[in-house]
C-alpha cells in the first residue's frame, strides 16, 4: 500500500478523494508508522501547553494559559476516546464524526486562552485522513489552516488588530495544505499505477511459464503419438492385413473336406477373427491419446459411443458425479478399452453401463452389463483382468470384479479406482515408519513421500503433490505449525491438512487451526480411524478430535459465537444452496454471501464449505 514520508503531517495519510479503502475503511495511504498518529497529537498537545507557560513568563496572561489547562486536559481524554472509536467503527463513523466536532471546538478555545496551542492545532492536517473522509476530511484541513493562522499571528486580539496579517497567513497555510494534498494524491495515484503495473507484470511471467511448460509439454506428447502412430500404422499394414488374408485363404476351402479337416479350419478362422480383434484394439489403443485435447470424461463419453457403433450393444455413460481433472485420466481410459473389449469378445451382454465418479483427488470408474457372468478367480485366459489390474496398480490404484446376477439385473460388474496420495511428516522414525505401513495398509492411499522436519517436508510436498499430509506439530527446526503456514501461503486449499499428534492442548489445537489445518487427530486414534480420516478430508468432510472439537467450542461449553447473518448464511449453505441462491434468498449481494461465509470459516477453524457445514453439525449450530 501507498506509505509517505513523514517530512510533513500535512502529508502522512493523505490520499486522493475516491482512493482505494483500507481494511478499516480508509484510505490506502497510511502513515509511515501507525505509532505516529496516535502518540504525536498527545506529546505535541502538553508542549504547546508548557511553551504557553513560558510564553506567560514575559507577553501572554498567565491566568489565560493556566485556564488552558481545561481544554487540554479534556483534549487529551477525546483523543483517547476517539482512537477508541476509530478502531472499532473504522474511519467517519457518525461517532467520530461528532467526536471530531468537538475536538475543533476546544482547539479553538484552547487558542483563545493559550495562542502556542497552535503547534498542536497543527495535527488536524493528520486527523483529516485519520479519521474522516472526503468533503470533511477537507473541512478540516480548512479550518486546521485557519486555527494554526490565527495562533501564528499571536492570538484572537491581535487578529483583530492585524487582520491583513492573519487573512495572509491563512491563505498562506490553504495553498501549502492544498499543495500537499494534490502531491499526496498525484503519489498515490503513481503508486497506484505502479502497483497495477507490477500485477501485470506478474501476471504475464506467469503466463509465459505456462505456455513455456505446455510448449514442452507439447514436444513430448507429439513425440510419443508420432511413435504410437508408426507402431499403430505397422500393426494394422502387417498384422491386421496378414490375418485378414488367412481368413479370405481358410473361407475359400471348399466344402469337398472330411468333417475332422472341416472343424480344424473352423477353429482356426475363429482363432484368426479372434487375432484381428485384439489386434483391431491395439491399434485403437496406439491411437491419439483420447486426452490431450479433451478431459477424462470426454474421453470416456467418446470410448463409449464408438464402442456402442461398433459392436451394436447399447451403452450408457454415467459422469454426474464425476470431475472432469480427476488423477489417472489415461489410466481410467486405457482399463475402460480393456474392459469393454473383454465385454465384446466374452460377455454376450445387451446393455453395458459406464460409470465415472470421485473429485479431484480419487476417481472411481465402474462398468457392469448384463451378460455371461463369471468367476474373477478362474476366469479363463483372454479376459484383460490381469492386464486392467496392473494398470491400476501401477497408478496405485485397485482393480475389483464382481461376477452373479445382481438386483438390477446385471451379471458382471468391475471398478477401478485411483488412490489417495499422501505424505507423512514426523520426526520420530519408528511412528513416522509405523504410520507408512498403517496407510499402506489401504489399498485406496498410497504414501508418495516422508519428510522429518517441516522444512523437508516443504520440499517433498512440492515434489511429490500429495493430496492430504499427515503433519506433526512439535518438530526440530520449522516446526509443523510454521510448515502449515508456509502451504497455505502456496495454495489455500490444497494439499489438505491432517495434523497428528501427541498433544491436545487448546494452544496446539487452536494455532494449527489458524494456521489452516484441515484436521486435528491424535496419535493414540485408531489406525481405522485414521485413515478413514484421510479419506474424509479427500471428500470434503471435517475431521477433528473431541479434544479440538472443545478447543473449538471453548472450555465450559461456550458456543462459536456467530453474527445473526453468518448463522442464516451457513444454515442456507448446509441445505445445499450456492452462493447465488443464498444470496437471492437473503436479499443481498454474492460478495456479502462470500464474506460471511470466510468469517464462518475462521471462527470455525475450518478452510471449505463441506468442512463449515460437517462442524456446525457437531457443534449443534445448525
Amino acid at each position: 500500500m501507498a506509505r509517505f514520508p513523514a517530512l510533513d503531517p500535512a502529508w502522512v495519510g493523505t490520499a486522493a478523494p475516491g482512493a482505494p479503502r483500507g481494511p478499516t475503511g480508509g484510505t490506502s495511504s497510511r502513515p509511515l508508522d501507525p505509532m505516529l498518529g496516535v502518540w504525536m497529537p498527545p506529546v505535541l498537545l502538553l508542549v504547546a501547553w508548557a511553551v504557553g507557560w513560558i510564553g506567560a513568563q514575559s507577553w501572554l496572561l498567565p491566568e489565560h494559559v493556566l485556564w488552558a489547562l481545561v481544554p487540554t486536559t479534556l483534549l487529551l481524554g477525546l483523543r483517547a476516546v476517539m482512537e477508541t472509536v476509530l478502531r472499532r467503527t473504522g474511519q467517519d463513523s457518525t461517532a467520530l464524526r461528532a467526536l471530531y466536532s468537538v475536538h475543533v471546538a476546544l482547539v479553538a478555545i484552547g487558542l483563545l486562552l493559550n495562542p502556542l496551542t497552535c503547534i498542536y492545532a497543527f495535527v488536524g492536517y493528520l486527523d483529516s485522513a485519520r479519521f474522516l473522509d472526503g468533503a470533511r476530511a477537507r473541512a478540516v484541513v480548512v479550518a486546521t489552516a485557519l486555527l494554526c493562522a490565527v495562533g501564528q499571528v499571536g492570538g484572537i486580539r491581535v487578529v483583530r488588530a492585524e487582520t491583513g496579517l492573519f487573512v495572509g497567513l491563512a491563505v498562506v497555510n490553504l495553498l501549502l495544505a492544498a499543495g500537499m494534498l494534490f502531491l499526496a494524491a498525484e503519489r498515490e495515484r503513481v503508486l497506484a499505477q505502479r502497483e497495477h503495473a507490477l500485477i501485470e507484470v506478474g501476471r504475464v511471467n506467469a503466463e509465459n511459464a505456462e505456455l513455456h511448460d505446455e510448449l514442452i509439454a507439447g514436444a513430448r506428447r507429439a513425440g510419443a503419438d508420432e511413435e504410437r502412430t508408426r507402431l499403430s500404422r505397422e500393426i494394422h499394414d502387417t498384422v491386421a492385413q496378414g490375418l485378414i488374408g488367412v481368413i479370405r485363404q481358410l473361407e475359400a476351402v471348399g466344402p469337398d473336406i472330411d468333417a475332422e479337416s472341416r472343424h480344424r479350419v473352423t477353429v482356426a478362422e475363429e482363432a484368426a477373427r479372434d487375432c484381428l480383434l485384439e489386434a483391431r484394439r491395439a491399434v485403437e489403443a496406439l491411437g491419439p491419446h483420447q486426452l490431450h485435447d479433451t478431459d477424462v470424461v470426454d474421453a470416456l463419453s467418446g470410448l463409449v459411443a464408438r464402442w456402442t457403433r461398433t459392436h451394436r450393444v447399447v451403452a450408457t455413460f454415467d459422469a454426474d458425479e464425476a470431475t472432469r481433472d480427476g488423477p489417472h485420466g489415461d489410466v481410467l481410459v486405457r482399463i475402460a478399452q480393456e474392459a469393454l473389449a473383454n465385454v465384446a469378445r466374452h460377455a454376450g451382454a445387451t446393455t453395458v453401463t459406464v460409470t465415472l465418479a470421485g473429485d479431484e483427488h480419487e476417481s472411481l470408474l465402474r462398468i457392469s452389463d448384463d451378460g455371461a457372468g463369471f468367476e474373477a478367480d478362474h476366469a479363463p485366459r483372454g479376459h484383460g483382468l490381469a492386464n486392467m489390474a496392473d494398470r491400476a496398480r501401477r497408478a496405485g490404484g485397485s482393480l475389483r470384479a464382481r461376477p452373479g446376477v445382481h438386483r438390477d439385473g446385471e451379471r458382471a460388474a468391475m471398478s477401478a479406482q485411483a488412490p489417495v496420495r499422501a505424505v507423512v511428516v514426523d520426526d520420530h522414525p519408528v511412528v513416522r515408519d509405523g504410520l507408512v505401513a498403517m496407510l499402506g495398509a489401504d489399498t485406496g492411499i498410497e504414501v508418495v513421500g516422508t519428510a522429518a522436519d517441516g522444512a523437508e517436508a516443504l520440499a517433498v510436498i512440492a515434489a511429490a503433490a500429495p493430496d492430504v499430509v499427515l503433519m506433526d506439530l512439535r518438530m526440530p527446526g520449522t516446526n509443523g505449525i510454521e510448515a502449515i503456514r508456509a502451504l497455505r501461503a502456496r495454495d489455500p486449499r490444497a494439499p489438505r491438512i491432517l495434523v497428528l499428534t501427541t498433544y491436545d492442548t487448546d494452544r496446539d489445537i487452536r494455532g494449527a487451526l489458524e494456521a489452516g489445518a484441515d484436521g486435528y487427530l491424535l496419535k493414540d486414534t485408531p489406525g481405522d480411524e485414521v485413515t478413514r480420516a484421510v479419506h474424509d478430508l479427500v471428500a470434503g468432510r471435517a475431521v477433528l478430535a473431541p479434544a479440538a472439537l472443545a478447543a473449538l467450542t471453548g472450555s465450559g461449553g461456550t458456543r462459536v459465537q456467530l453474527s445473526a447473518r453468518e448463522a442464516e448464511v451457513l444454515r442456507l449453505v448446509a441445505d445445499g444452496c450456492t452462493n447465488r441462491a443464498v444470496a437471492s434468498r437473503l436479499g443481498i449481494g454474492e460478495a456479502t454471501v462470500k464474506t460471511h461465509l470466510m468469517h464462518v470459516y475462521e471462527k470455525l477453524g475450518v478452510g471449505d464449505r463441506a468442512s463449515a457445514v460437517r462442524t456446525a453439525w457437531e457443534l449443534g449450530l445448525v
